[in-house]
């Protein structure tokens, strides 16, 4: 994992940040963030493969003439089960979608070593 701060040159604070993380499967996940840019051509998610790229509900794909081809993707349906409904039923102890708190642990962790990468200028290893 690696993070950096950046701000305008007329600025004494960080506007933004970049963070590069690469996980083990070889997934590599880049998150940019700059509160000062007045663009928003990079909004929302962006996530590129070997066989293709998602961005804006949309999946693009090269054919083998080396044509770029887009086509719109379906949302996947919401849980019908409320938040609420949720919250009983790990209350009874069955089984919920809900994130535990492994997951959250997880999160904390990630955002600890980004910092630690973001103070020291390094690439932090998790």
């Amino acid at each position: 994992m690696f993070g950096k701060r950046s701000g305008r040159s007329n600025s004494a604070s960080a506007d933004g940040f970049l963070a590069i993380v690469e996980f083990a499967n070889g997934c590599t996940a880049r998150i940019e963030i700059n509160l000062a840019s007045r663009l928003g051509s990079r909004t929302g998610w962006v996530l590129e493969g070997a066989t293709g790229s998602f961005r804006g509900d949309r999946l693009f794909t090269e054919t083998a003439d080396g044509e770029i081809v887009d086509e719109p993707i379906e949302k996947p349906p919401f849980p019908a089960e409320s938040l609420i409904g949720q919250l009983v039923t790990a209350w009874r102890g069955e089984p919920t979608t809900l994130p535990t708190l492994a997951d959250a642990a997880e999160v904390v962790q990630l955002i600890e070593a980004l910092e630690q990468s973001l103070v020291s200028g390094e690439v932090v290893r998790m």
